[in-house]
């Protein structure tokens, strides 16, 4: 334990805990600040609660108080909002439920960057100054209060473990591939926005890099190892998070 335990540890754990506090100031008041889409995504929580009460689980239809359904589920995955909906049920308020989702984003946000940029640097003090920066990143401020989109603050959750993964696919480790199909599944069942803004990063990342990920050498040979690495986490990604995905596809095919 006394590996773990030391003083630097600790204070980057004291660091850590004060940028999260210092971002989401605003939800130890006795109130809530009303973002554009606060009420929203408290009514999805309502909404799943509702529709598991009627005997629907998969909730892609959420019913509100007059039993009428929204097809939120079909366009917002419902992975992350299940934790607040249980909370729901079991009759904790739901704007207290409200406000623990922004800490624990805040407390996987910070975990996340700094985890991904201690693989990649090898030091602490560059992770710990990540960390930092991106906590308190000001868009990232707006997006939990002023605009109040949920699905977008989970997003920031899994941003670092994208770039963690293509860099382990690039330049790393290839093997672990998996950082990026954990990081795709988990911003696709997020929000989609920021899912096409990172597909298009990761697009540019690679193309930028495709002398190194393809390991072309100076006799041209080509070894395709880092590129099916590249390959497994993409088709992971879109495997692992077809439940949510698949009956979207359906509906914009299928309606207007």
């Amino acid at each position: 334990m006394r590996k773990y335990f030391t003083k630097t540890n600790i204070v980057i754990c004291i660091i850590g805990i004060i940028c999260v506090i210092f971002s989401s100031i605003f939800v130890f008041n006795s109130d809530l600040l009303k973002g554009v889409d606060t009420e929203y995504h408290m009514s999805r929580i309502i909404g799943i609660t509702n529709s598991w009460k009627s005997g629907d689980f998969f909730a892609f239809i959420h019913l509100d108080s007059e039993n009428y359904g929204y097809a939120m589920g079909f366009f917002y995955s419902n992975l992350f909002m299940i934790l607040p909906s249980i909370l729901y049920l079991l009759g904790t308020n739901i704007i207290l439920i409200y406000k623990i989702i922004i800490v624990i984003c805040g407390i996987c946000t910070a975990i996340s960057m700094f985890v991904c940029v201690k693989k990649i640097t090898k030091n602490k003090y560059a992770s710990t100054i990540s960390m930092v920066l991106y906590t308190l990143s000001s868009y990232r401020i707006i997006t939990m209060v002023a605009k109040g989109f949920l699905g977008e603050l989970f997003s920031f959750i899994f941003i670092p473990l994208i770039i963690l993964g293509l860099y382990e696919i690039i330049w790393g480790d290839e093997k672990k591939w998996y950082f990026l199909s954990i990081g795709f599944i988990g911003i696709l069942n997020s929000n989609l926005v920021m899912t096409e803004i990172m597909i298009v990063v990761s697009f540019a990342f690679v193309i930028f890099n495709l002398p190194s990920l393809l390991k072309i050498s100076n006799h041209h040979i080509i070894d395709c190892t880092r590129f099916k690495a590249l390959l497994k986490g993409i088709i992971w990604s879109l495997l692992i998070s077809t439940a949510f995905w698949l009956p979207m596809l359906e509906q914009l095919v299928n309606s207007t």
